[in-house]
């Protein structure tokens, strides 16, 4: 009986349960996979987090956060600054910009990180 009751402490607390949020290696793996397009071979992103600010867990909903709906998901809001540099071999250019957005990450059905959007801001630097 003991067992059990530990065993359960041990899934409730571990790192990849709902309580604890998206790690900054998963933010920016998300803000990569919504914000550069490797299909074109013209261009070269390179992305970085400048900083993240958490907020309060809490739960989500299926209209406002985009979290499936009729299932319990907690969110995490996060708002997060971040570079993107572009490179162009076309022109050999290059566009730098500094965003500034405003997110919830959760869970999605089977157990992957998701992102959605909440509000950005972006500008030329």
């Amino acid at each position: 009986m003991l067992s059990v009751a530990i065993a359960l402490m041990v899934i409730l607390v571990s790192p990849g349960f709902a309580s604890s949020g998206p790690s900054q290696a998963e933010i920016e793996k998300q803000l990569k996979a919504h914000f550069t397009d490797t299909q074109y071979a013209t261009r070269q992103y390179k992305l970085t987090v400048d900083s993240v600010q958490r907020g309060a867990a809490r739960a989500g909903n299926h209209w406002a956060d985009g979290t499936p709906a009729n299932k319990k998901t907690t969110v995490f809001p996060c708002k997060v600054t971040w570079t993107r540099v572009t490179s162009y071999s076309t022109d050999n250019s290059v566009v730098k910009e500094r965003f500034v957005g405003e997110y919830v990450f959760f869970r999605d059905e089977f157990g992957e990180w998701a992102m959605i959007i909440k509000k950005q801001t972006s500008e030329k630097i």
